[in-house]
């Protein structure tokens, strides 16, 4: 047989076969997600309502596009997670300084001047620097309902040629 030529002889068994084969892999499928699907059906138990029902402590922060920022400002906290050195070289405008890495010597401060209804957006240095997301994870857990990280950061924001501040923390 040539490389060309398909044998058609066998086709309807080949077709059959994968019937059979996908109709019991739907079959184990729905048994071994049939709670779920009953919920389902019934309008019970959507992820939806379970993230709302979860602490905020449990919830990760949401994250914030360079684009939100700006229609953001002035209705929420912004927080430099970066070290102060870092802050005082410039910030994003009406930004607070709590550095990730001090922060058992600034956190009792920050409580005193933040509200734990206010929404905060945390950020650092950019898409390589966790403190952003484990400060948003900390004060999750101190009680801040709605925490936000901008993963972009400062670099980010510099960089699209935004505002800098620049004063002591």
């Amino acid at each position: 047989m040539s490389p060309l030529h398909f044998d058609y002889s066998n086709m309807r068994q080949h077709l059959l076969q994968a019937v059979i084969i996908v109709c019991f892999g739907i079959g184990i499928g729905l048994m071994f997600n049939y709670p779920v699907l009953i919920k389902a059906f019934k309008g019970e138990g959507s992820s939806g309502e379970r993230l709302l029902s979860e602490p905020a402590s449990m919830q990760s922060p949401r994250p914030v596009l360079l684009e939100e920022i700006a229609a953001l400002q002035g209705r929420v906290r912004l927080i430099d997670a970066r070290i102060p050195e870092l802050y005082v070289e410039g910030h994003l405008p009406g930004a607070l300084s709590l550095p990730y890495s001090e922060i058992s010597d600034h956190l009792e401060s920050f409580m005193t001047q933040v509200t734990k209804g206010e929404t905060l957006v945390i950020y650092c240095s950019g898409y390589g620097c966790p403190d952003s997301f484990d400060l948003a994870l900390l004060l999750q857990g101190e009680g801040f309902i709605d925490v936000r990280v901008f993963e972009g950061g400062f670099p980010q924001w510099r960089d699209a040629g935004n505002p800098i501040e620049t004063r002591l923390p």
